[in-house]
């Protein structure tokens, strides 16, 4: 069985229609397959699947849930991190659910979920698809704008002052390799990946000696967990590194509520 890898860059709902014409194709082949050539020159019939959807965090939620929502599983937008561990979305249960609304039953579940009220997706009729585990990270969104520059720069400023925050990147000493902010932080109303990535750096730098040794601890394992994300390739060493790095967070991430931040 060959797998076929789709991308999706732009995706919104005028343009549903159109989607559900590109993967119609999918569904007969991937019942019934479809002969190919193999790379070593014998025909077998294969099945082809969508593997994998490639797409930013709001096209993410176009598929199935509200931008507030996990396109993953089922936590509630207000327990996001607590518990760690949720219940993921199931392919089947969401279906029925969003039955069940068209028909005008309007079950509890859709507005618990946070479900679109697309009663056809695209997705629906594909053979072994489980479109909630073919989404990829997003890593700009989600952790070099999300995590780091929304939540962690921004806890830390508040702890920080944001002009000490700003004096400490322009203090920071030159290094091959390293950006220097010599202007800091504070003029820069558009941020690229690359800038978030060249903050990330220098960051534990100048937090040294400004936070307490918990906050300190909890940047140091959000930022390793951003760095061990990105690896093009894992071991089970790297995985297991990755999620203590998670575990870290999560176990001592209530230091920036009891400083009321």
């Amino acid at each position: 069985m060959r797998n076929l890898f789709v991308k999706i860059a732009h995706l919104d709902e005028a343009s549903w229609k159109c989607m559900l014409a590109i993967v119609s194709g999918l569904i007969a082949a991937g019942k019934e397959g479809v002969e190919m050539v193999c790379m070593d020159g014998n025909t077998r019939r294969v099945h082809p699947l969508l593997a994998t959807y490639v797409a930013n965090y709001p096209k993410q939620c176009l598929v199935c849930c509200k931008e507030n929502r996990c396109p993953h599983c089922l936590v509630d937008p207000d327990e996001h991190g607590s518990p760690v561990e949720s219940l993921l979305q199931e392919v089947g249960a969401t279906l029925e659910i969003l039955d069940e609304h068209r028909r005008g039953k309007d079950p509890k579940e859709f507005d618990n979920e946070g479900l679109h009220a697309v009663y056809s997706p695209f997705w629906a009729d594909l053979p072994h698809c489980d479109i909630f585990s073919c989404f990829t990270p997003d890593l700009l969104h989600q952790l070099h704008k999300g995590v780091f520059k929304d939540h962690l720069v921004e806890w830390c400023t508040t702890l920080m002052v944001v002009e000490e925050l700003d004096t400490r990147f322009k203090a920071m000493s030159g290094n091959p390799g390293l950006h220097h902010f010599k202007k800091g932080i504070l003029g820069m109303s558009q941020w690229t990946s690359t800038e978030h990535k060249e903050m990330q750096k220098v960051f534990l730098g100048v937090l040294a000696g400004a936070v307490s040794w918990e906050v300190f601890g909890v940047a140091h394992a959000l930022i390793d967990f951003i760095y061990y994300s990105q690896f093009q390739s894992h071991t089970t060493t790297s995985l297991n590194v990755l999620e203590n790095c998670l575990k870290t967070f999560h176990q001592h991430k209530e230091v920036f509520i009891c400083l009321r931040i």
